[in-house]
């Protein structure tokens, strides 16, 4: 079926695609991921170029995939080892991969530190409209539970801003 709007009204179609990626760059304020989305180049194979340092022409597809893995893995809170076995690559390769990432993306990395010490000081943390969420996985008495917790000092602003926050502004 086809909508078509009412006399006076338009119909708008948005796309968000890579939102939680976009989300990320503006939270961090990593300026040269904000301008690659606006280059309109591949996003993944920008990523690639600048995580390996080589020309984007020169990125071959396992490094594209890599970049993208590493960058959705980030905001979902990958392991190393799930990174390595999505990969078909060792630890190591996986572990080199991410630090290159953070590496070439300080403001990323800072971010991603400072999210994990607000939740270690107050248990807590705001979506970029100010949506707050208790991170309960930092208070809990397991080890094991509490270990979640830095994931979700990034999951929560960045797919919370993403996916909710973009929501409501659209409808």
């Amino acid at each position: 079926d086809f909508i078509i709007p009412s006399e006076g009204y338009t119909l708008l179609s948005f796309d968000y695609k890579s939102a939680e990626i976009q989300m990320m760059a503006a939270l961090s304020q990593e300026e040269s991921i904000i301008d690659a989305f606006y280059s309109g180049e591949d996003f993944h194979r920008w990523t690639a170029s600048v995580v390996f340092g080589k020309p984007i022409s020169e990125v071959t597809k396992k490094e594209r995939q890599a970049a993208k893995s590493v960058s959705f893995g980030l905001i979902f809170g990958q392991s190393v080892g799930a990174m390595a076995q999505q990969l078909g690559i060792t630890r190591e390769e996986a572990q080199e991969i991410r630090d290159m990432y953070f590496s070439r993306f300080p403001k990323l990395a800072k971010y991603f530190e400072d999210q994990h010490n607000m939740v270690k000081q107050t248990n807590e943390v705001r979506t970029w409209m100010g949506r707050k969420a208790t991170v309960w996985e930092s208070m809990h008495a397991k080890r094991a539970v509490q270990q979640k917790a830095p994931r979700m000092s990034i999951n929560i602003p960045v797919q919370g801003g993403a996916t909710g926050d973009y929501t409501k502004i659209a409808m």
